[in-house]
This record gives structure tokens, C-alpha cells and sequence, in this order.
């Protein structure tokens, strides 16, 4: 070798020459034979959108601290934290495909918190209609009526809680049958569950009539009141019905589900529940992050917040006290 030169090391390795078994091996999940899952839920599916629940539950429960004097917004975040945990349990029935138990609290978990979404819009509403008539006083009764409702809006809103109440009964029912071994369980708790979404998709759809008349009668009898991105009761009118779309799309989705049996492609398919349920009710609380109801319409109760020049003037204002004692009904 002259001086000056550098060697060559020529390296020459095959496939064989390697030794992978150190490496932890990904093993594949299959649906097994005696498995009580219709298919095996995706890892990257249910933990992206456990996620999602996850920050949006995040986001609302600040802005319930935010606004802790009405209780029930904590309603919102409640109902997105039990569906987060709901798909990221769906994540360990992978592995877990004849727990009984986990099973149902999955169901549930995913189920219910449309419910939770429902009520908290009733709730809206019902604070929305004591912000836009203020002449209705603290010691009205269940049956008295605003200028700007057909129905007692305090009768709705009680009446709508109550049907989101009795479907969560229903689907807790309905969660414990779909485990079981024997089909004809099975077939029951679908059954129970077409019932309770059919409920809640014939409950909600009276609530949107309830909304739309509201809204129609605030524009007929309130000349200060316009279509306008700056009114905040006409953006939370229109967050709502935005939201309540939102909600009955879903619920036509899982009317359609069910009524294909636990056999049928929308049940057996998880895209589908994935894409028209999960996304589809986190999109329709995601606007609340950035408009949360309770915080513009409580602006809107303050002694002096709306002068008397200003375009959100609805009605006249009985007194102070009477105004801020009605405000806490909500």
C-alpha cells in the first residue's frame, strides 16, 4: 500500500446475516370466533376522536368555571368527558372481546352523551327566552307564557329535560342486552335503542319547532331586533339551530343503524359511526368554544350592559333585582 493512501473495508451483510427477534413483533387483533363485538375497534379512529371529546371537553369546562353561577353549564363538558372515555375504552376491546362489562360501558359511554348535548340546548333556550323578555318576573309560574314563545317556555324546557331523561333510561337498559350470548337479548337491546333515539329524534324535532317559532316572533314583535353577527341573542338563535342540525343528523344516522339490526353494515362498518355520530356531534358543540351562551347572555343581564340606544333593546326592563332574580332561574 503506498503511503498516502487509505484503505478500502468493503461491508457486505444479507437479510440473513440479521437478527430482528429483539424487536417487539405487532401483533395483528383479529375478531375472534367467540367474540361479542361486531368488529375489531381501530387504535388511530377512537383515540384520535377520544381526543377531540377530550379538548373540547377541555375547553367548555373553562368557560363553565368561567360562569360557575349557572351550574348547569358544566352539563356541556360532563357529557363530552364520558364520551371520550368511551372511545378510548373502545380502544381496550380490542383485546377484550368478551367482557360483558367493558362492552356495555363502551356502549354507553358513546351513547348517552347525546343526550347530555340535547339538554344543555334546552337549557340555552330557556335562558335565551329569560334574557329576550325581560318583563317576565322571578315568580312566574310553570304555565306562563312569554310574548315570544307559543308554549311556556319553562313547561318546554322542563318537559324536553324530561324525555332526555327517559331515553338515558332506555339506552342503560338497552347496554346491558347487547352483551348478552343470546340473540334474542341482543335483538331486544337493539330494539330498545331504536326506541330511545326515535324518542329523541321526535322530542328534539319539537324542540327546533319550538326554536324557529321563537326566533320568527322575536323578529316580528321586537323592531330593535335584526339579523346581525353583533346581536349576540340573534347568534346564539342561530349557534343553537346550527348545533340542533348538527344533533338531528346524528340521530337519523343512528335511527337508520339500529333499524338494520346489530347485523346490519352501518352497525358492523365503524367508519360510519364514527363519521356520523362522533364527528358529527363534536361539531356541534365545537362553536361553543368560541360563543359560550351562558357568558353572552349573562353580559346582557348586567344593570346597564344594554342602554337604551342599543340595538339588542328587547322589551322593557321591569327593575334590577326582578331582572337579576329572574336571571338565576337559569
Amino acid at each position: 500500500m503506498k503511503r498516502g493512501t487509505v484503505p478500502r473495508i468493503s461491508l457486505s451483510l444479507t437479510t440473513s446475516d440479521m437478527n430482528f427477534n429483539h424487536l417487539p413483533q405487532i401483533r395483528e387483533v383479529v375478531l375472534q370466533a367467540d367474540s361479542k363485538l361486531s368488529y375489531v375497534p381501530g387504535i388511530a379512529a377512537n383515540a384520535s376522536t377520544a381526543a377531540l371529546y377530550a379538548l373540547l371537553a377541555i375547553g367548555h369546562l373553562v368557560w363553565a368555571l368561567r360562569t360557575k353561577q349557572t351550574r348547569w353549564g358544566f352539563l356541556l363538558p360532563f357529557a363530552e368527558i364520558h364520551a371520550a372515555a368511551g372511545f378510548a375504552l373502545r380502544i381496550i376491546l380490542r383485546n377484550n372481546q368478551r367482557s360483558s362489562m367493558l362492552i356495555i360501558a363502551a356502549e354507553l359511554l358513546v351513547i348517552m352523551p347525546a343526550a347530555g348535548f340535547m339538554a344543555f340546548n334546552y337549557l340555552v333556550y330557556g335562558k335565551l327566552i329569560a334574557t329576550v323578555d325581560t318583563a317576565m318576573g322571578s315568580n312566574e309560574g310553570l304555565f306562563r307564557r312569554s310574548r315570544y314563545t307559543l308554549v311556556p317556555s319553562t313547561l318546554a324546557v322542563k318537559a324536553l329535560l324530561a324525555t332526555a331523561v327517559v331515553a338515558v333510561l332506555i339506552q342503560t337498559g338497552a347496554g346491558g342486552l347487547l352483551s348478552s350470548d343470546k340473540q334474542n337479548m341482543k335483538n331486544l337491546g337493539n330494539t330498545l335503542l331504536l326506541v330511545s333515539v326515535i324518542e329523541q329524534a321526535v322530542s328534539y324535532g319539537i324542540f327546533i319547532l319550538i326554536v324557529i317559532s321563537s326566533l320568527v316572533l322575536v323578529l316580528r314583535r321586537c323592531s330593535a331586533f335584526s339579523w346581525s353577527y353583533k346581536n349576540p341573542l340573534m347568534m346564539v338563535f342561530v349557534l343553537m339551530l346550527g348545533s340542533s342540525l348538527n344533533i338531528m343528523i346524528r340521530t337519523a344516522f343512528r335511527i337508520i343503524q339500529y333499524s338494520g339490526g346489530r347485523d346490519g353494515k352501518l352497525s358492523t362498518t365503524e367508519y360510519y359511526i364514527i363519521a356520523f355520530d362522533a364527528v358529527v356531534l363534536a361539531a356541534a358543540n365545537a362553536h361553543w368554544l368560541a360563543y359560550w351562551p351562558i357568558e353572552r347572555l349573562d353580559r346582557l343581564r348586567l344593570p346597564g350592559s344594554v342602554p337604551p340606544s342599543s340595538s339588542f333593546q328587547l322589551g322593557a326592563v321591569k327593575s334590577t333585582s326582578e331582572q337579576s332574580s329572574n336571571a338565576s332561574r337559569y
